[in-house]
């Protein structure tokens, strides 16, 4: 059975340097690795796992004998036959992002079956040998920032204390991030005996900067005082609300 790994989310970052850390230096040559990111339909400028994917191929790019290049989906039916142009062009590895990528990568995978995939923020679905998953142990971070968000609070505002949540779509990963975070708060309030009260809500889809900021002001007007915000451009929304109201926020997969 082949091993997935369970990271911290800059391995994202990291892993193109890994690959490529026994090569040596120099510019794109025959002798470079040659790795391809196919993005989602989000894109290469999302703010999230595929802007980071792509930020830590160019890194390896410049700094060691590696050549990146990356495609952007436009629609899911793309998925395929942007990974087959990669393949067809003998890439050693191609990269995809997240679960609605997994079917297509899986699929193409025993295509090609002497190309190495990595698969980011999702497990594979079938036995191909040649696909490596990495997924992210998000209830960790989540748990202690829900805690970290009750205490914070309780310090500052005991009488009223509130934290909030906001997320941008109900995918698995950020609902286990949301319950992580609420678990959090609900252990500081066992311990502390306690009653800090936890709200939020997910932006609608394709809200984007725009719904994120709405809902945090919506929550800061109801007396939240810290906001914990994961899910892509919404998250940035709501962290930009939160600093324009002079509150706490505390953001998920990027530093605002």
């Amino acid at each position: 059975m082949r091993s997935r790994f369970y990271v911290s989310q800059s391995i994202v970052l990291l892993l193109p340097l890994l690959v490529g850390c026994a090569l040596t230096e120099g510019g794109c040559d025959e002798d470079d690795l040659r790795v391809g990111l196919v993005s989602n339909v989000n894109g290469v400028a999302d703010g999230a796992l595929n802007q980071y994917t792509w930020q830590g191929l160019q890194k390896a790019d410049e700094e060691l004998a590696v050549c990146a290049q990356f495609i952007e989906s436009r629609t899911p039916t793309d998925y395929n036959k942007d990974i087959t142009e990669f393949a067809e062009q003998d890439y050693d590895l191609i990269m995809t992002v997240g679960a609605p990528m997994a079917d297509a990568t899986d699929r193409m995978a025993g295509i090609y079956p002497e190309t190495m995939f990595v698969l980011v923020d999702s497990a594979d679905n079938s036995p191909a040998p040649n696909v490596q998953s990495i997924l992210f142990d998000l209830e960790e971070p989540a748990f202690l920032a829900g805690y970290l968000a009750a205490a914070w609070t309780d310090l500052k505002d005991p009488g009223d204390p509130q934290v909030g949540w906001i997320g941008g779509t109900q995918s698995d990963a950020e609902g286990l991030s949301v319950l992580a975070y609420q678990a959090g708060v609900a252990y500081y309030n066992d311990r502390a005996d306690r009653d800090v009260r936890v709200v939020g809500e997910y932006a609608e889809a394709g809200g984007g900067m725009t719904a994120g900021r709405r809902l945090a002001n919506s929550l800061i007007d109801e007396g939240v005082d810290v906001v914990f915000a994961v899910g892509g451009e919404a998250a940035d929304g709501a962290l930009v609300a939160v600093q324009e109201r002079v509150k706490w926020g505390i953001g998920a997969e990027f530093d605002l």
